[in-house]
């Protein structure tokens, strides 16, 4: 698997696990979501919202980078912004809960990020799609 591959197939896992774990979080999940929108409806609608903004743009990048797309390598690190921006609030709500475990994961997916970022940004752009 070449790396244009590995990042499309990142994106895609993150983008897709984003909208299912906020898809069980608010059908079956434990409460906590309903509660927090009906104590905070507004702060916790635009976390929504941005999460499922920043799942569709890694999936739409994901994508794009598997068709080969000449704007895939620009939008990946747009995708990769906002992700980094989602794993560093959530890690920071979780840690400061006392949950690890899930700080933990946000960490280890940011940890990901910035790795695939920078093997990205050193590899030529004509693998990307693009033109030199």
């Amino acid at each position: 698997m070449n790396l244009r591959k590995a990042s499309a197939a990142f994106s895609l896992i993150v983008g897709f696990s984003i909208v299912l774990i906020r898809l069980i979080l608010l059908i079956g999940g434990d409460g906590e979501v309903s509660d927090s929108l009906s104590s905070t409806p507004i702060e916790m609608g635009m976390h929504i919202a941005v999460e499922l903004i920043t799942a569709s743009v890694l999936i739409v990048v994901g994508l794009g980078l598997l068709a080969k797309k000449d704007w895939s390598k620009t939008w990946f690190f747009f995708g990769m912004g906002l992700l980094t921006y989602s794993v560093i609030s959530a890690a920071g709500f979780y840690g400061q809960r006392g949950d690890y475990v899930p700080a933990g994961v946000f960490v280890g997916i940011l940890g990901l990020n910035i790795l695939c970022s920078i093997l990205v940004w050193k590899t030529d752009s004509s693998k990307y799609g693009e033109v030199k």
